[in-house]
């Protein structure tokens, strides 16, 4: 029998290790947001459903990560909007999207999403990003 926990959680485990198999990195970027037992709310569940929500996210990272030094940046940015879009408040997430957007050459839409980063963080949080957010585009910077 198969189930898709368990599938999610081998392919969450290669990509937290630097193992990726083959495949790994072909990824429906749309079933990264899918949650485990959405219309349960008994307290095993919900433990569970963060877990699995955690794994996926640092899962998420991990992928961006490989398909940006894969030279696959149109993908990586794909993943990192989807992994905002699961938690919008995860600066690690933010910050490899960044690192996408620079290593694709595109300095603007890094700066524009360090923006709408910060806006965020400010209206929902009442506080700035991390310095190293914003250090990402420092050696960017024209003198």
């Amino acid at each position: 029998m198969r189930v898709d926990l368990a599938d999610r959680d081998r392919w969450a485990e290669r990509l937290r290790a630097g193992e990726p198999g083959t495949g790994d990195l072909d990824v429906e970027v749309s079933g990264l947001a899918d949650e485990l037992l959405p219309d349960w709310c008994d307290d095993w569940v919900l433990m569970e459903r963060e877990r699995f929500r955690q794994r996926t996210l640092h899962a998420s990272e991990k992928l961006m990560q490989a398909l940006a030094a894969a030279g696959r940046y149109d993908e990586a940015i794909d993943v990192a909007y989807s992994a905002v879009i699961l938690e919008p408040l995860r600066e690690s997430t933010h910050r490899a999207l960044v690192l996408a957007h620079l290593a694709e050459g595109n300095r603007g839409e890094a700066v524009r999403h360090i923006d709408r980063c910060r806006a965020l963080f400010l209206q929902e949080l009442g506080y700035d990003v991390g310095p190293d957010l914003l250090e990402l585009l420092e050696p960017c910077s024209v003198a």
